[in-house]
């Protein structure tokens, strides 16, 4: 509800509120596509989002009701791609159960078949949303070469399968849909 959803984002690191971005065109941009995914799902007004200054690509669900984006991620990203990672991240809140026990156990491969299988949400979620299914793994290299650029660590990704999986996972579903 939306009290819970105040505790969480409360409960974000003082970090993150100094950075929150509460006005902008990206802002504009990001709520519009953040809230015709969170309706594709039937989740409209059981998220909130919150998006925040970072050059470090970034996104993730926190609390299972909050949607953490920094703008590193956003900007960047085209309007038939960011869906799609929304849609990822939204995807955690449907293997919540599967995502805690992996995490407790801590095996890493029970973790990048959950990553997979948001991986699959963020797929099926663009194709009905009418937008290019493989621009989920367009999206996915864009953030890829970001991080490089930056010579960022690619241990941010632990829990994420290699591209190289993804990409293959993804060509496989995206044809099993057509």
């Amino acid at each position: 509800n939306e009290e819970y959803r105040a505790q969480a984002i409360a409960a974000l690191p003082a970090s993150l509120h100094k950075r929150r971005i509460t006005r902008s065109k990206l802002l504009s941009r990001v709520e519009t596509i953040f809230h015709q995914t969170l309706e594709l799902h039937g989740r409209s007004g059981k998220l909130d989002l919150f998006l925040f200054q970072d050059d470090v690509p970034s996104a993730m669900l926190w609390r299972g009701c909050v949607l953490v984006l920094s703008d590193g991620l956003a900007d960047p990203l085209y309007d038939g791609e960011l869906p799609g990672v929304i849609a990822h991240e939204l995807g955690h809140s449907y293997f919540e159960d599967e995502m805690a026990s992996a995490q407790r156990t801590k095996d890493a491969r029970a973790m990048r078949v959950v990553e997979l299988k948001c991986d699959g949400v963020a797929i099926l979620s663009l194709k009905l949303l009418k937008y290019d299914p493989a621009l989920y793994l367009k999206g996915l290299q864009r953030i890829q070469v970001l991080i490089k650029r930056k010579s960022l660590s690619s241990g941010i990704f632990q829990s994420h399968p290699e591209l190289v999986a993804r990409a293959h996972f993804s060509q496989r579903f995206i044809k099993s849909l057509s």
